[in-house]
This record gives C-alpha cells, structure tokens and sequence, in this order.
C-alpha cells in the first residue's frame, strides 16, 4: 500500500505564533542593541531588584521594545496556553509571583 503524499503548496503567509517569534525576536535585538549602547543593566530575576535595572525604560526606544516584548510573550501565552490556566496564571499564579521575586528582602 503505497503511503498518500501531501500536494498542499506551503502558505506564503505565515501564523500568527511565526509572527509574533518574529516580533519578539526584533525586539529583543532592538532592546539589547540600545542596552549595550547606552550601558542600561538588562533586568535579571535570578537577581534582586534594583532601580538599575528599570533605567532602560527611560529610553523611548527602549522602553518601547520591552513593551513590545512584554505584550508578544502574552499573545504567544494565550495561542498555546489552555485557556483556564491562563485565566489562573493572570488570577493568582505565575506572574504575579515573578514578580515579587524581584523584590528584594531586607
């Protein structure tokens, strides 16, 4: 039996997840290029929270591909993630957590 092979032509379109990788992908590039040239510390949650690190938001350019990045990570959230757990994480779980992790203890 001989297996069926596909004739489907692939799409010149890409999805929308293609999409948004390509976006977070030239943010992240356009944020760590005006990081590195102006000497803005690239927040680190492995790190305790210092004003330091959120001085990259006073660049427009900056501040603009984090916000970029930040609203790209969510959107790719919301394709793959099942929507009641990311109704939980937005509720009580996961990011508000991360968060807190940033704050330094005295």
């Amino acid at each position: 039996m001989a297996s069926a092979q596909s004739t489907e032509q692939p799409t010149t379109m890409s999805s929308p997840a293609r999409q948004l990788l390509k976006l977070l992908s030239t943010s992240l590039t356009t944020f760590e290029k005006v990081c590195a040239e102006k000497h803005f510390e690239i927040p680190d949650l492995n790190a305790p929270f210092h004003p330091a690190s959120e001085a990259f938001r006073s660049d427009p350019v900056a501040g603009e591909a984090a916000n970029v990045l930040g609203a790209a990570a969510l959107q790719l959230a919301a394709i793959f993630v099942p929507p009641q757990i990311s109704l939980y994480h937005m509720v009580g779980g996961i990011y508000s957590s991360s968060g807190l992790s940033r704050v330094k203890r005295d």
